[in-house]
């Protein structure tokens, strides 16, 4: 099995709390701010952008991202 780029990264980051020299609870502040506005395809194209991602690995990320961003912060969702 051939994995891309982005798999490896999120395999390690599994593995070690980095992803693209970043804390994994840290992604770009971008994902979370289109995330937080309700603007769901702009996150994902920000998270592809920063990390070169397939559209699939993207929407994943972005679909984890917000159950926790409404998990720990409720208030920030309208």
């Amino acid at each position: 099995m051939i994995l891309t780029d982005c798999q490896v990264i999120l395999t390690d980051a599994i593995e070690t709390p980095n992803w693209y020299g970043r804390p994994m609870e840290n992604p770009p502040e971008s994902v979370d701010r289109e995330i937080l506005g309700g603007r769901i395809i702009r996150a994902i194209k920000a998270f592809r952008d920063a990390s070169g991602c397939t559209i699939h690995e993207a929407m994943d990320f972005v679909e984890e991202r917000r159950a926790e961003l409404r998990r720990d912060r409720p208030s920030d969702f309208g």
